[in-house]
């Protein structure tokens, strides 16, 4: 039997660093910074989004529950947060009903390790089917395109075609398709040392926004 899948979103993080990795997922480390409001803010939103896409719940009972997991001030508290919060929602509700999918969670995998997608909506077509994964912003879309190619050579065994970025703040989109050198990929090379259990830490520009910078030996003292 495989090994329980990994999500996308730590799989993202082992690529980035995979001592951080460690630190977040497998020890359950603390960060040591607190994320501020406004990303806890874009972080209720996808949340409320998903939950509208799954329908588990009427627009108000998902968006309320997600402001209350991520601690949220209210809208007396925090006018401004409140209002460019639903003014989100408002435009990822319409992506949502612009796109007309059945709302999926694909399981794909690259070099072995077996990886939890994003959700996403998929739509049927007549040569095979298309994943439409939500984004708050388009921030880093040609990175995160680049990491999923590998992923869909695996979806295309489901029907899967291909896969397309949305995201919520603009019309913009990115489409994925398979990779044609899956082996040589970063996707791969970073499966097959999270499968050798290689928690080695990488040093770079994401350095200065890691949450476990004070932990990391990496650092300078």
């Amino acid at each position: 039997m495989p090994p329980p899948p990994v999500d996308y979103a730590e799989f993202e993080t082992y690529v980035r660093c995979g001592l951080q990795y460690r630190y977040r997922y497998g020890l359950g480390f603390h960060a040591d910074l607190e994320l501020d409001v406004g990303v806890r803010g874009r972080l209720a939103v996808m949340q409320a989004l998903k939950g509208i896409a799954n329908s588990e719940g009427s627009v108000k009972e998902v968006f309320l529950s997600a402001w209350s997991k991520y601690r949220l001030p209210t809208e007396g508290e925090d006018k401004t947060l409140w209002r460019d919060a639903v003014a989100a929602l408002k435009q990822g509700i319409t992506v949502i009903k612009t796109i007309d999918g059945k709302f999926c969670e694909p399981v794909t995998s690259v070099a072995g390790l077996y990886l939890n997608m994003p959700w996403g909506l998929r739509t049927d077509e007549r040569f095979g089917s298309t994943v439409h994964l939500i984004r708050f912003s388009s921030r880093g879309a040609a990175d995160i395109a680049t990491l999923m190619r590998p992923m869909v050579n695996q979806l295309s065994t489901q029907g899967i075609r291909g896969l397309v970025l949305h995201n919520i703040m603009s019309d913009q989109t990115t489409s994925v398709a398979p990779s044609g050198a899956l082996m040589k990929t970063k996707s791969a090379k970073a499966a097959l040392r999270l499968i050798g259990q290689d928690f080695s830490p990488s040093i770079g520009r994401h350095c200065g926004r890691c949450s476990f910078m004070t932990s990391c030996p990496s650092q300078p003292r």
